[in-house]
């Protein structure tokens, strides 16, 4: 790990100052996960399966994907269920309002996080513990998917969630009771287990919630911000599930783009000169030790574009003409630990082919610290994904090695 890099939450960095053991550690860890779900969840994976193609639900998916629907059901039931089916319904209804006036945008914006950011100091902070591992009835998890919709902070699996829930509700008597309980079993077994695999990644995780997200009560982020150990490894095995179900998609594409998050950059927002484009800003390279300005540089050299994040991934929406872009793109979306599974789930719902790289840290300003500090990704691991032929030692050190970073 770089000396000077403040870590906040997670750090993938091994002390040869590269992420490369991360990625091959994960890689291992998820091959158990599905050689675990193949034992615990097989017979309820294929079900499900079935189930969505007889009632039209959505074309049958990998069951890798499938299997991440179940792992974050009982993830997010465990760490979530309890605040969730606690809090009243007032301001459940009044969070969800918010949430949803805010993505207009603009002013609405500003005053739909003012009013999220009181109701989570008021209520949301109050819930603590996780919930019990016994089988809970489907209004209970229906109050668990409408949480999620009304926090804001999951948008992209609360559909999933609603989905299996649908299933559940379909199923003959007594059967959801049994796939719920094994839904269950399985995310405790993946708790244990993950921190003994992924563990060493997140010791800070802890730190940060005991030290620092308490006096964040008053602010909309407040569940955002409050992922448990357990989360992150949830969306890390998220991150390589996701990669792996949509790579011969993303493979079959000849345009690729590069989609790197603000907090990449060298300099703060006010002071960047990247110019906007429908599809997210383009760099200008106003700073030459700046990170998204050597991927722009490695980007001319191999084929593939640049461009800083958009606030909406539905412009890439083929339905929505695509901009201009070209029909056989595909893309790769650069985030933290956090957004990047659930960015894999938002560009699978788009019917657009993605792939994923994560950010070898988290710093933005936004979230995770008052000023922003620049992150950094592994290239190595980014020129793998896009199939791109590996660079020499050199352009490698000289893109890895930027001043600052």
């Amino acid at each position: 790990m770089t000396p000077d890099v403040e870590i906040i939450t997670y750090a993938l960095r091994g002390p040869d100052g590269t992420s490369d053991r991360f990625y091959r550690d994960l890689a291992a860890f998820t091959d158990e996960v599905l050689t675990q779900a193949q034992a615990r969840l097989q017979e309820w994976v294929v079900g499900l399966q079935e189930w969505v193609e007889s009632t039209g639900r959505e074309a049958r998916r990998a069951p890798s994907e499938y299997v991440y629907d179940c792992l974050s059901l009982g993830v997010l039931w465990t760490v979530h269920g309890a605040r969730a089916t606690s809090l009243p319904t007032a301001p459940r209804a009044a969070l969800r309002a918010f949430s949803r006036l805010r993505r207009r945008g603009g002013a609405a914006e500003t005053c739909g996080d003012a009013a999220r950011s009181a109701i989570s100091g008021l209520w949301i902070s109050r819930g603590h513990g996780t919930a019990d591992l016994e089988p809970p009835a489907l209004p209970a998890l229906r109050l668990l998917r409408d949480w999620m919709h009304a926090t804001g902070n999951f948008e992209d699996e609360a559909p999933r969630i609603s989905l299996l829930i649908d299933c559940l509700a379909d199923q003959p008597a007594g059967r959801a009771p049994a796939m719920l309980s094994s839904i269950l079993a399985f995310a405790g077994w993946f708790d244990g287990r993950s921190l003994a695999a992924l563990g060493g990644y997140t010791p800070n995780v802890e730190r940060f919630l005991s030290r620092a997200h308490a006096g964040r009560r008053w602010r909309a982020d407040y569940v955002f911000t409050g992922r448990t150990r357990l989360e992150y490894h949830l969306y890390l095995v998220g991150h390589e599930l996701l990669n792996r179900a949509h790579r011969a998609a993303f493979q079959a594409t000849r345009q690729r783009l590069v989609l790197a998050p603000p907090c990449l950059r060298a300099r703060p927002e006010a002071e960047c000169r990247a110019q906007a484009t429908p599809n997210g800003a383009a760099c200008r390279g106003c700073t030459p030790e700046c990170r998204i300005h050597e991927l722009t540089r490695l980007g001319s050299r191999h084929g593939f574009s640049v461009r800083i994040m958009p606030d909406d991934l539905r412009v890439f929406d083929p339905a929505g003409g695509r901009a201009g872009l070209a029909e056989d793109l595909g893309i790769v979306g650069v985030s933290c630990a956090l957004t990047n599974a659930p960015g894999g789930l938002e560009t699978r719902a788009l019917g657009v082919a993605a792939q994923g790289v994560l950010l070898d840290y988290c710093g933005c300003r936004y979230h995770w610290h008052a000023s922003g500090i620049p992150t950094d990704l592994n290239i190595g691991r980014l020129l793998q994904v896009l199939g791109v032929e590996e660079a020499g030692s050199d352009e490698r050190d000289a893109v890895r090695h930027v001043p600052g970073s």
